[in-house]
């Protein structure tokens, strides 16, 4: 029985949802239907994935009771400020889950550039793909997949859900708060205008923030002091000697944590 809705907020704000019993890929189906005139802000949500995917190619299993939600915008961005959306993807699910599970213990944090953690093992991902369209603007799906109640096995991290951590309600609820708080950082961003505002509210939740981490970027590995991230997103790492470096694109990692 599928019963994923939006709330009158999310609704007035200007969002729809296409919701599925079972599904390959959220990502792909908005991205193909994104090639035959489908509408912008539209959610393509199940909690069935079959044939998911994360970052660097990787594969995201999805049990039958989590959340695999994907939100497509039709859009003219610049590929660099349509990447910021992470980070209002992000910080939507975190205010989603602390909304959600108000008197928790458990700290919900984000991982640079696109992780949301639960007391550090991961709970989420979030995969950016953009494709051109035949009338020249560009499709942006965003790809969100948490654990809600089943905890993936034979993964090479530390991961979690949101029913280990006392969430006692399903995918339903979560999409439905996840959905009204984007809508919210969305607006908030602003077509990059206020991505400075989100940058701040994303760094109160950030992992690590102020502490040593490895990052592997461009074939090498640099560790360094995670000290914020600049206006643009990249992550500034501070180096011996006093030296910064900026990182765009690369992978966290975390005390003796490999992957």
């Amino acid at each position: 029985m599928m019963s994923f809705v939006l709330s009158e907020k999310t609704i007035a704000a200007g969002y729809g949802l296409k919701e599925f019993e079972y599904i390959g890929s959220t990502n792909a189906e908005a991205l193909t239907e994104a090639q035959t005139g489908a509408e912008s802000a539209v959610w393509y949500v199940t909690k069935d994935q079959r044939s998911g995917r994360g970052r660097r190619g990787r594969e995201w299993s999805t049990q039958t009771g989590n959340l695999a939600a994907t939100l497509l915008l039709i859009h003219d961005y610049p590929l660099e400020l349509a990447a910021t959306l992470s980070f209002v993807a992000g910080l939507s699910l975190v205010e989603a889950v602390e909304q959600l599970l108000p008197e928790t213990e458990t700290r919900f944090q984000l991982k640079w550039p696109n992780d949301v953690l639960a007391d550090g093992a991961k709970l989420s991902g979030i995969l950016l793909e953009s494709a051109l369209l035949k009338d020249g603007r560009k499709a942006l799906v965003i790809g969100i997949g948490v654990n809600v109640l089943h905890i993936p096995e034979g993964v090479p991290y530390v991961v979690s859900s949101l029913k280990a951590n006392g969430y006692t309600q399903g995918a339903e609820q979560l999409l439905q708060a996840l959905a009204e708080r984007f809508a919210v950082n969305f607006a908030l961003w602003n077509n990059g205008q206020g991505l400075e505002t989100i940058r701040t509210h994303w760094l109160r939740h950030a992992a690590r923030l102020g502490e040593v981490i490895r990052v592997q970027s461009g074939g090498e590995t640099l560790e360094g002091i995670f000290s914020s991230i600049d206006p643009q997103g990249h992550l500034v790492l501070s180096l011996p000697q006093g030296r910064k470096q900026t990182i765009s694109a690369g992978e966290v990692f975390f005390g003796a944590e490999t992957r």
